[in-house]
């Protein structure tokens, strides 16, 4: 039996097979180290976005589509992210 692939599913499968790759490189991004240059969670994450995309130089990331890579690393490391930015930039009160 012969199974057919979206090209949607491929790329989904593509950034499953490489989410380790991902998880190694989002704590040295410029944003994750400091959170607190951002004046907000929206601006973090989308500089967590726009840092992650310009570092990221794989072959496999050529014709993958970026909405989908960054769909999915938000769904698995979004917390991890989020906690981040709220456990340095909380104001003490």
């Amino acid at each position: 039996m012969k199974y057919i692939i979206t090209e949607n599913q491929r790329d989904r499968l593509i950034i499953k097979r490489r989410l380790q790759e991902l998880k190694s490189l989002i704590p040295n991004l410029y944003p994750f180290y400091y959170p607190c240059d951002f004046d907000s969670l929206q601006s973090y994450m989308m500089a967590m976005k726009i840092e992650m995309f310009q570092t990221l130089s794989l072959d496999w990331f050529e014709g993958v589509d970026k909405d989908v890579i960054w769909d999915m690393v938000t769904d698995v490391y979004r917390d991890d992210m989020v906690n981040n930015y709220i456990s340095n930039c909380r104001e003490e009160q």
